[in-house]
């Protein structure tokens, strides 16, 4: 079972350490947010994968995406990298290459299709929501003040509202916080939260402010990181 940490140690392999307490440790119960302690049992079944990234990103989701070919996840993956409006049809196309599987631009609010991968139009925010009990995928006209295009932290906290605890959400290098109240929010629901480690990140403050507020179920580099939802997801799935 997957205990969130109170705090996850890194080895410079991109091995994953757990806090003792028999292997795993538990959060601050002040970080519980709406979940109070994290069920017992098997983790629900991972329905929805959420990642977001700053700089060196396009360079992490290579090899991450690279590891997770093949590999049926039975949920969709949801992108939000900060990235120039204008090459964002150049991240479609390295994605596709790299995942092997389809990458998708949602327009209009569409229902997701599990192991697609959907990004946001160039220079919008992506947002999850649920209409008449179905689950919907859109791009979301970013104001022009916006801080982060795409947003992390918009993207994690609505795919939260909808997937609560059977969200995977990862957050990979990059500079700023941008999905650190997201991933709050994630884990306040239930759902788990990745992070990439230190030593394989370009730029190590957004994942390391997740992993520094105690919110990280997994620190490691992105090879390791594919793996780990494959193994997540089997998990759950199989029991």
């Amino acid at each position: 079972m997957l205990i969130r940490p109170a705090r996850a140690a890194q080895g410079t392999s991109g091995d994953v350490h757990a806090v003792a307490l028999g292997g795993a440790a538990l959060r601050p119960s002040s970080l519980h947010g709406l979940a109070g302690e994290r069920r017992a049992g098997e983790p629900a079944a991972v329905e929805g994968i959420v990642i977001g990234a700053s700089t060196g990103g396009p360079q992490a989701l290579a090899v991450l995406l690279t590891h997770l070919r093949d590999r049926q996840l039975n949920a969709p993956i949801f992108l939000a990298i900060h990235m120039p409006a204008e090459f964002n049809l150049s991240l479609a196309a390295l994605l596709q290459r790299e995942s092997q599987r389809e990458v998708r631009i949602p327009q209009a609010a569409e229902e997701p299709r599990a192991d697609v991968i959907y990004i946001p139009a160039g220079g919008s925010h992506i947002r999850i929501s649920r209409e008449l009990g179905n689950v919907r995928v859109s791009s979301q006209e970013a104001p022009a003040d916006s801080q982060y295009r795409p947003s992390v932290d918009l993207l994690f906290s609505s795919a939260a509202k909808v997937y609560r605890d059977s969200l995977l959400a990862v957050v990979l290098t990059g500079m700023g916080h941008d999905g650190l109240e997201g991933a709050r929010l994630v884990a306040a629901h239930g759902g788990a939260v990745f992070a990439q480690n230190d030593e394989s990140c370009v730029v190590a403050s957004m994942p390391g402010a997740v992993v520094a507020a105690g919110l990280a179920d997994v620190v490691a580099a992105p090879a390791d990181l594919a793996r780990r939802i494959v193994t997540r997801s089997e998990r759950a799935r199989h029991g």
